[in-house]
């Protein structure tokens, strides 16, 4: 499955601080920063060894109170390190002492963040496919936003933002439209908006209609996106690498493919000179680039991509982390239809496993990922180790979010064939 990515890789820490008490202003503070600053560039190897230090704050009492904000903002910005690396239960765990000190707080600055760290508890269930928990957190960071800020505030548009993608990964995509939208409205009331600001919003409405298939529109309004981002941004800055990636997906899918290849390389270029060479978001784009080129047969430059994309993540991203599986899973399945044995089979197996240590069994990814695999084996003529797989996996699947997801819909086309040439057989 070919990853979205609507501004980065997430968008977790708090932009809000609580104002620091003179006494507290010590090395491990500034240390703590320095370790937020190192994470939103991706360095996340540089940032462990300085959580390693000051983590252990968070059990002693005697250097920083119970209820002390700060120690709020030290388990946000440890759990959103540990989010970025798919430690999902020690994130959890950390989200969840941060907003139990936050709802202890008085005042509109302790509700404020409050509202952001239920936003990032949100977007780790999001991540975890807990769709149905995620939900209520939104709904609750976007009431708790309106009463503190107003609906005309830019933390309240990114909470609509992230909403709509919530409701985007469900395949709810008339209500994903609907949120986008009021984003879109809200965006263009917030006192001193930027063009970056406005073009974010408008940025995730194209994501929603690329997904609706209304490429016409979404076309347009990435191309505006794109304009604005380099007015006011300047051609090089990364938010123009996200749009032009975007956009080269969309004309894609319109059947222009050579001009996909060129907005997608030059995103490629821009990501390399702003992030470095081995920036995850340098693994995503050449993902991207090795679609691109996969609908266009050149298979051989798909594969170059596919790998290289594989190399970087593992570097950046460590060998067990979910986005990982989503390339391998990519790599796997254009060996699998260029008959290249055992690489896809090899592949696949290592995703499934991947999600599985992440997700668990029984997760809708680790699920497609394993139902993949039986469609490579039943391409070979393994119709037993096929139909082993698609009769544990397909039940839980159809029962899932991801039964409208078109790789299941395939998976069943494919396990009824399988069915169908075995009962002539028999």
């Amino acid at each position: 499955m070919k990853p979205v990515i609507v501004f980065a890789f997430l968008s977790l820490a708090l932009y809000a601080s609580p104002e620091i008490n003179p006494a507290l202003k010590s090395d491990w503070v500034a240390e703590m920063r320095h370790a937020v600053l190192l994470d939103h560039s991706a360095r996340y190897g540089e940032a462990q060894p300085i959580y390693d230090r000051i983590s252990p704050i968070l059990q002693d009492t005697s250097a920083l109170p119970a209820d002390d904000p700060l120690r709020a903002e030290l388990a946000n910005d440890l759990a959103a390190h540990d989010h970025q690396l798919a430690r999902y239960p020690e994130a959890e765990a950390l989200y969840q002492q941060a907003i139990g000190i936050w709802r202890r707080m008085p005042g509109a600055g302790a509700r404020r963040d409050l509202a952001l760290t239920l936003g990032n508890l949100a977007a780790l269930n999001r991540a975890m496919g807990r769709f149905s928990a995620a939900e209520p957190l939104y709904r609750e960071e976007l009431e708790i936003l309106e009463q503190v800020t107003g609906k005309q505030s830019g933390n309240y548009v990114i909470a609509l933002n992230n909403f709509a993608e919530l409701r985007r990964c469900q395949g709810n995509l008339t209500s994903a439209e609907a949120l986008a939208r009021e984003a879109v409205a809200a965006a263009e009331h917030v006192p001193n908006a930027t063009g970056e600001d406005l073009g974010a919003a408008s940025h995730t409405l194209a994501v929603v209609l690329k997904s609706e298939r209304k490429f016409e529109e979404a076309g347009v309004l990435m191309q505006q996106v794109l304009d604005t981002w380099k007015k006011t941004l300047g051609p090089e800055h990364v938010r123009v690498a996200v749009a032009l990636g975007n956009l080269a997906d969309i004309r894609c899918e319109q059947g222009r493919c050579d001009e996909a290849e060129t907005l997608s390389r030059e995103s490629l270029a821009i990501r390399r000179k702003v992030l470095g060479p081995e920036h995850p978001e340098i693994a995503i784009n050449l993902n991207n680039l090795g679609f691109i080129q996969r609908r266009r047969k050149d298979f051989v430059a798909a594969e170059v991509s596919f790998q290289e994309a594989i190399r970087i993540a593992e570097v950046s991203l460590g060998r067990n982390h979910p986005e990982l599986a989503n390339l391998l899973v990519n790599l796997g399945t254009l060996e699998a239809e260029r008959g290249r044995l055992p690489a896809d089979e090899n592949l696949l197996t290592r995703a499934a496993a991947i999600n599985e240590k992440n997700f668990g069994p029984a997760d809708a990814r680790t699920l497609v990922t394993r139902v993949q695999l039986a469609q490579v084996f039943q391409a070979r003529g393994q119709f037993t180790a096929a139909e082993r797989i698609y009769r544990s996996a397909l039940p839980l699947l159809t029962e899932s979010p991801a039964a409208a997801d078109p790789r299941v819909q395939q998976a069943i086309d494919n396990y009824q064939r399988l069915r169908s040439a075995k009962t002539k057989r028999g």
